[in-house]
């Protein structure tokens, strides 16, 4: 099974990495509009900015696993990207009148950690190594 997974992970490396980009952008974009006044709706921001980080920081690391990056450079690129991408995205937000808050910046941190442990976790009980020894596709 993990031989078959990361091959599915091979071949869907560029759709990985399109679609961790595109939602980089959403998020980027997102996060600088001016905040919306909604009634009714009472959503944690902090429980937000977690699950935001969560899901890119997903994407991205498995963009490095599907483009066979061990784990030994995987953890440590994907850490402080996304620790830098956060000081980077809560400080830019003073010039779209948003307020910056460590507070976010932590819940982002609490997302971004929580899914390297998950990937990571998940990657070690299925001992999924890298990618790069999988042969390419066919050629015709």
């Amino acid at each position: 099974m993990p031989k078959r997974i990361l091959r599915v992970l091979f071949r869907a490396r560029r759709a990985i990495l399109l679609t961790c980009i595109g939602m980089w952008v959403i998020a980027a974009v997102a996060t600088h509009l001016p905040a919306p006044e909604v009634s009714g709706i009472h959503v944690s921001d902090k429980l937000l900015h977690f699950a935001g980080f969560l899901v890119l920081t997903s994407l991205f690391w498995l963009s490095l696993l599907a483009y066979a990056s061990p784990a030994r450079r995987r953890v440590p690129t994907v850490l402080i990207v996304m620790i830098l991408y956060a000081l980077v995205d809560e400080t830019t937000q003073s010039f779209v009148r948003r307020t910056p808050e460590v507070g976010d910046w932590l819940s982002d941190m609490l997302g971004t950690v929580t899914a390297v442990l998950l990937w990571e976790s998940i990657a070690g009980l299925l001992r999924l190594g890298p990618i790069h020894h999988l042969p390419g596709p066919p050629t015709l």
